[in-house]
């Protein structure tokens, strides 16, 4: 298998996909929960659904990169910041509280979507 790899071609520099359409960016809090819920299959929902509030920071460790590339907010997403610094009201405001800011509003979502419904 390594000799397989060896034999490719590789072209240099090595260009990464970039997003050139700002319009594919959420512009608040709601897109961006809409656009991360989209891509949780249900099993994830039910799991940050079920996260206590404190445990919640395991959850920022794991997603804070994927979501500063997903939501644009390391591509100059200010839109998407700025409506995060208005909904939190603190004068000092970064790209890591907007993305805290988005992981609540994402796990309330999950624990309106993952509530047991009786039927009748």
């Amino acid at each position: 298998m390594y000799l397989l790899f060896l034999e490719k071609e590789i072209s240099w520099p090595y260009e990464a996909p970039v997003m050139d359409d700002a319009e594919a960016y959420p512009d608040s809090v709601q897109g961006a929960v809409d656009q991360v819920m989209s891509d949780l299959p249900l099993k994830s929902m039910t799991a940050v659904a079920r996260l206590d509030p404190w445990e919640i920071q395991t959850l920022y460790f794991s997603w804070v990169d994927g979501l500063r590339f997903q939501l644009g907010l390391d591509a100059g997403n200010t839109a998407l910041l700025e409506a995060c610094r208005r909904d939190a009201a603190l004068p000092y405001f970064t790209v890591e509280d907007a993305v805290m800011a988005v992981i609540k509003a994402v796990k309330t979502a999950c624990e309106q979507a993952c509530q047991l419904r009786i039927v009748p």
